[in-house]
């Protein structure tokens, strides 16, 4: 709840592996439904050490950013609550407060061709 987007912008300059920001990049994409992978892609770390990898893993795994329908039922169910806690209110709290921030969008797939092409222009 009192995480902004700077805090993001300095986790993103921080991590040291690959797998952190395929992690972040898929909760606030697929969980939190909000954009944050301009951020992501034009951090300096990246640029410096993981911009191959990011890259690479986007134009595989493009498709686990979207929340499929039995994903959402699992959230919304409380099947992942091991996991995560989802509280629908908190959760659209953090995506507006986020939401306020130029830097981010909100996550849009229309359709997965559409998506799909948006992914590929950020990566190319």
């Amino acid at each position: 709840m009192k995480l902004e987007v700077d805090d993001l912008v300095l986790m993103v300059e921080s991590f040291t592996t690959s797998f952190s920001f395929y992690s972040l990049m898929e909760f606030t994409y697929k969980y939190l439904q909000v954009d944050i992978l301009k951020i992501v892609l034009n951090s300096k770390n990246v640029k410096a050490k993981f911009e191959r990898d990011l890259k690479e893993y986007l134009e595989l795994q493009w498709n686990i950013l979207v929340m499929t329908d039995n994903e959402r039922d699992f959230l919304e169910n409380d099947v992942k609550g091991e996991y995560l806690k989802y509280n629908p209110m908190q959760w659209n709290y953090v995506k507006q407060k986020f939401l306020l921030d130029n830097r981010v969008e909100a996550a849009v797939y229309h359709n997965m061709g559409d998506f799909k092409n948006y992914i590929f222009s950020l990566i190319r």
